[in-house]
């Protein structure tokens, strides 16, 4: 009987010393030890103690309730990722100051990590780091070059978010500061590496199920960011965003989904104003073109010619299975119009994919392409993917913007888990070629007038 107790005694105290404290293993080997070296405990007595003590110390610590971790480090998320991109920049017939052309070939990295903190039940707030040649929103890359010098970090996103409890605010949350992309859209119309900056409330409805279908979600986005705040003026730049739309469960089977967005971007203080920082000079401005009493167009180029008020329209359609085969796929279409420029004033865009929309586990993969129009003033060219390449008036290639059409061909592997091989291919071309011969705005800038071709492949880990 006193045996018993002893056993009992130990189990309780080595199982609550190993679930404790996690580092004090070797500790617990000793006193096991020494309890069969004395008799007390037999050989297998001591292995089913210590086997028992292992399997609890993992299930507490798998549900993160061992006291060796802070209270506050279970709250808090890290996340990142690193990735080498091998890029080839085809300058075909590209004439510069010397009338030549040339292939470019460089390597670039990029590494982002973020800290996400749930404060409490409600309220959120994350920042993230991310690098950078320069603080402009649409890349995160850094060319390796200069001597091995060291590489500059940049503040990428800095939020808080509220998701409220309330009866009537179920489903809804408010975010502030600088965000990812809280917005239905696509590269046509806002580069990946693009965090806006500002206030955002969104609101998803709770799922029914109408007539024929299996389930519905309404959803809403309303968003005030800021362009550009003047501390000289009240005219500050901004951008109103309304938009709305529906996820359904159309076929349930495939788990096949159907959204639908409808979005009215209203940027304010644009027309007769400066362009914004980060423009792409592929917008119509005053004086861009000749005109009567000036000539060259001169004095006023910086300035919009048109207010930018986009309605935009995308549809998605997006499933997991074939017939009865287990293969993701998705198709969209987007078009948009800027009603206020009198011509060259939409853009549409159309592709899909074959394989899962997200990649994680090893063997995963994605293979799809798209194909994207946009006129000169369809849009503000401060936005668009800045890898597909855009054509200003005099013809200088700009890196994203508008009066381009091409498309994008990529495939996506993941070697091991959390590891992945990209491809991807660009072709664009100018909608319209050189607008105007006149030296005083061309001076010697490069021309295409062939399409401009671009290559990447990227290795990228994420944690």
């Amino acid at each position: 009987m006193k045996k018993i107790i002893i056993i009992v005694a130990v189990a309780f105290a080595v199982s609550g010393i190993a679930v404790r404290t996690p580092a004090w293993a070797g500790e617990v080997d000793i006193l096991v030890t020494k309890l069969v070296q004395k008799g007390i405990l037999t050989p297998a007595e001591a292995q089913v103690i210590l086997d028992e003590t292992k399997q609890e110390s993992a299930k507490e610590l798998a549900k993160a309730l061992a006291t060796t971790a802070p209270e506050w480090s279970q709250r808090i998320k890290v996340k990142g990722d690193v990735r080498v991109r091998n890029q080839v920049d085809w300058a075909k017939n590209l004439s510069n100051t010397t009338g030549t052309a040339h292939q470019e070939i460089r390597q670039r990295v990029r590494a982002r990590v973020g800290v996400e903190a749930k404060i409490n039940d409600q309220v959120y707030g994350g920042v993230r780091l991310a690098s950078g040649s320069s603080n402009a929103a649409n890349s995160t890359n850094q060319t390796l070059t200069n001597t091995f010098n060291k590489k500059q970090v940049w503040i990428d996103q800095a939020y808080l978010s509220w998701f409220p409890q309330f009866q009537y605010l179920q489903g809804s949350s408010l975010w502030a500061g600088k965000f990812a992309m809280p917005f239905e859209t696509t590269e046509m119309t806002w580069d990946s590496d693009i965090n806006p900056e500002g206030m955002v409330f969104k609101y998803v409805s709770p799922a029914y199920q109408p007539g024929g279908i299996p389930e519905v979600n309404l959803f809403s986005n309303i968003g005030m960011l800021w362009l550009e705040e003047f501390s000289n003026s009240e005219a500050d730049k901004l951008m109103w965003v309304w938009q709305a739309g529906l996820d359904a469960l159309v076929y349930k089977e495939w788990d096949e989904r159907l959204k639908f967005t409808a979005t009215y971007w209203v940027p304010s203080n644009i027309k007769d104003q400066t362009t914004l920082t980060g423009a792409h000079a592929t917008n119509s401005t005053i004086g861009t073109y000749p005109t009567p009493g000036n000539t060259h167009g001169m004095p006023d180029v910086g300035y919009y010619r048109y207010n930018y008020e986009v309605w935009d329209f995308l549809v998605n359609l997006d499933g997991k299975k074939i017939m009865d085969y287990d293969i993701g796929h998705g198709l969209f279409a987007q078009i948009l119009k800027n009603p206020d420029a009198e011509s060259c004033n939409a853009a549409y865009s159309f592709g899909g994919y074959l394989g899962n929309k997200k990649l994680k586990n090893q063997g995963e993969w994605k293979a799809g392409g798209d194909f994207r129009y946009i006129e000169r003033d369809a849009i503000l060219d401060v936005f668009p993917d800045s890898d597909f390449f855009a054509f200003s008036p005099d013809g200088t290639p700009q890196e994203g913007g508008t009066n381009v059409y091409g498309f994008k061909l990529y495939c996506q592997y993941a070697l091991l888990k959390n590891t992945f091989l990209n491809l991807a291919y660009y072709w664009t071309n100018p909608i319209k070629h050189r607008e105007f011969n006149n030296a005083a705005l061309t001076g010697n800038n490069p021309v295409y007038s062939s399409p401009r071709q671009l290559f990447q492949a990227d290795i990228v880990v994420a944690f």
